[in-house]
């Protein structure tokens, strides 16, 4: 399993690279942030939201691929691949590309992890490129590094920050894969935030997360 220091030691490293946050889109309640990092033509890009849900419907969620495609931007179909444990998982992404750019997709490596002591829950997702054979049709991301943190509020809220860095590799421009780095996290929370007013996800409880007040 891919511990969670060694993800912040990756965005941690970009983070020495990068220049300061800078808001570009605060609308619903939703604030996107994007920074440039030094020697790419690539943004990064912070999303934060102040979501009215539990821990536990935030994080199924996350874990329901069938409603995925209601916030994850510019995915055409999110497939599992392997179930290591109800907190850890390896997914599929494909996602088309405007012509004359290729195809891309990606396999994730998704794990949860939650403090005990403050109950904040994050999530981590890594590329894990050579987990499943390649396809011709489409080149393979070999670069993501995404850092999602469910802090709870005293409100019964819950802050959730989503922080990413991907290399799409191949010949893709980067004004192309900047186009998206502020709908892309703006499209997810809005998408989270909607998905978890429903009804089916509303009360949910799930055995390896804890909620504030729990005994």
């Amino acid at each position: 399993m891919i511990k969670l220091p060694i993800i912040i030691l990756l965005l941690s490293t970009v983070t020495a690279l990068a220049g300061d946050w800078k808001l570009a889109k605060d609308e619903d309640g939703i604030k996107v942030y994007t920074r440039g990092v030094e020697g790419t033509g690539f943004k990064q890009f912070k999303g934060v939201a102040r979501i009215p849900a539990r821990l536990s419907t935030l994080i199924a969620v996350f874990n329901d691929l069938d409603s995925a495609a209601k916030w994850v931007k510019t995915c055409d179909r999110i497939e599992l691949i392997e179930q290591v444990s109800p907190a850890e998982t390896y997914t599929y992404a494909y996602n088309p590309a405007p012509w004359p750019v290729k195809d891309r997709d990606a396999v994730l490596h998704n794990v949860i992890m939650q403090n005990p002591t403050n109950y904040i829950v994050t999530i981590t997702q890594t590329a894990a490129p050579d987990k499943i054979p390649r396809l011709t049709k489409a080149i393979r991301v070999e670069r993501i590094e995404s850092l999602w943190t469910l802090t709870p509020q005293n409100d019964g809220s819950v802050e959730v920050v989503y922080q990413s860095l991907s290399d799409p590799g191949g010949r893709v421009p980067a004004t192309l894969v900047n186009a998206v780095s502020v709908s892309q996290p703006y499209t997810s929370l809005k998408g989270i935030w909607i998905t978890a007013q429903e009804k089916r996800f509303k009360n949910v409880k799930l055995g390896f997360i804890r909620e504030p007040g729990d005994s």
